[in-house]
């Protein structure tokens, strides 16, 4: 092979390379727009994202606990109706969608990271460390979390939606870093960690550098599933603080029948 051609071979493969760098952003988008349901699902987020953003796009109704008529049907007026308090339904759909979504992506990112620190150092570690870190991580998965939500819930007082990050967070790590201390033992012994350990890189560096990336997908998957948690058990432990923690209709209707 000549030079020219050689040099052609390696433009061609850089050329290549740096394509093929500039494919994983492009490639979420192709596999989004080539599967339905992931697009539907694209679709919905963006909506909710959108009335999160910029609520009155989708209400004219700026105070979302404005009383109307008592219990009206849906109709021109209000898309859903009214409920019990005269408060127009679709209004506190739309205006309670904003500190749904932030508690959230807050909780979800928060819990995730706490399951990537403790579910990578365990199965990295070994020993000692993996043991310690393996109770901790046992004890919170036997703890019930509706309980300990309840309680937490009810002694914490007035500490706003601080207070309901906190308990979804301490209540939603464990699951996620059982699974990524699973798959991070799968990778514990893989040769390319070995050629790092051999070149004397640190620990910190090896986990970060080495194993986090090869986890982008499971960490991703760990997020999504504490962030659905979310909301959830935010409805939860509303119904024992009334009137702190929900926005809406659930959150009335959980206050009034935590009164009654």
């Amino acid at each position: 092979m000549s030079a020219v051609s050689a040099s052609t071979t390696t433009t061609a493969e850089t050329g290549a390379q740096t394509t093929s760098r500039a494919r994983p952003g492009l490639g979420v988008l192709r596999a989004v727009l080539g599967n339905t349901k992931a697009l539907i699902g694209a679709i919905l987020l963006l909506i909710f994202v959108i009335a999160a953003a910029v609520p009155r796009v989708f209400t004219s109704v700026s105070d979302p606990n404005k009383r109307f008529e008592l219990m009206l049907p849906p109709g021109a007026g209000h898309i859903l109706g009214t409920n019990a308090f005269g408060q127009d339904i679709w209004a506190q759909l739309v205006w309670g969608t904003r500190p749904s979504l932030l508690i959230a992506v807050i909780a979800g990112a928060l819990a995730s990271v706490l399951s990537v620190i403790i579910g990578v150092s365990s199965a990295y570690l070994s020993g000692v460390g993996d043991n310690l870190l393996s109770l901790l991580t046992d004890v919170f998965l036997v703890i019930p979390a509706f309980p300990l939500i309840i309680v937490i819930a009810a002694y914490a007082g007035s500490g706003g939606q601080t207070v309901v990050v906190l308990i979804l967070v301490i209540t939603g790590w464990a699951y996620g870093a059982r699974q990524l201390r699973a798959q991070a033992m799968s990778l514990r012994n893989r040769e390319f960690l070995e050629s790092a350990r051999v070149r004397g890189e640190r620990r910190a560096y090896i986990i970060v550098a080495e194993i986090l990336p090869n986890m982008v997908s499971l960490i991703a998957a760990t997020f999504l599933g504490a962030a659905l948690y979310a909301p959830a058990h935010r409805r939860r432990a509303a119904v024992h603080r009334p009137g702190q923690l929900l926005d809406g209709e659930l959150g009335q209707h959980a206050a009034l029948g935590a009164d009654q």
